[in-house]
């Protein structure tokens, strides 16, 4: 396993990434990308072959102040997206209090939803069959999107509420793909489909700028 810092980051490759994939340059686009107070909410990020990656049949996961993501990466893209995604949920994890604590998002969310089942039900899809208003992931849900509806046809008709297909399967993924967007520097997108996220992504960057600048002052 080779283990580096990279621009403040330690990083532990233990399955080497194809090579058009190079983690340096990876973790220099996302210190370029995000701030302070959220690079500094990982400690440490992995890259290999990880068995409980492969159960839960996804490329990366936030756990225990970590990042775990695959080697088996198709581009540089693909793994930058997947690390980006997963500060999202380290911040969703680590701010859970502020986020979600007066409903707002959640609110917003789940009208979306509501509007979205209305929608499908006109198309003649059985989306009464499915419980919309549980914002956490539910795998039926899911396949019901997915698979039996499409994300291309939901893309076509869900008139603007949602960013991405994807960001209709939780609560969390909504949060996480609106944050996505926000540090790239697409901000107007966010606050235009999710200004709930928006506000409080908006509310954490000033508050810890606010806490650096009493941290200077101080010194």
């Amino acid at each position: 396993m080779s283990k580096k810092i990279i621009d403040g980051i330690y990083v532990m490759v233990k399955d080497p990434l194809p090579k058009n994939v190079n983690i340096e340059h990876t973790i220099r686009n996302l210190t370029l990308k995000l701030p302070k107070h959220i690079l500094e909410l990982v400690d440490v990020v992995y890259i290999g072959s990880f068995e409980f990656l492969i159960k839960k049949n996804v490329n990366a996961t936030f756990l225990e102040n970590a990042i775990y993501a695959t080697n088996d990466q198709k581009n540089q893209k693909d793994l930058f997206d997947d690390m980006l995604h997963e500060y999202a949920h380290a911040v969703e994890q680590t701010h859970s209090f502020d986020l979600y604590a007066d409903g707002l998002i959640e609110s917003e969310f789940l009208s979306k939803r509501n509007k979205l089942q209305v929608l499908l039900s006109y198309e003649g899809h059985p989306a009464d069959q499915y419980n919309f208003s549980n914002p956490n992931f539910d795998s039926s849900l899911d396949k019901f999107l997915h698979s039996e509806v499409g994300y291309e046809k939901i893309s076509n008709m869900d008139q603007g509420m949602f960013i991405g297909p994807y960001s209709i399967t939780s609560l969390s993924e909504y949060f996480a793909t609106s944050f996505e967007e926000y540090y790239l520097n697409r901000r107007q997108l966010v606050r235009q489909l999710t200004p709930a996220v928006y506000d409080k992504l908006e509310a954490l960057d000033k508050q810890n700028m606010e806490n650096s600048d009493e941290e200077r002052n101080y010194y």
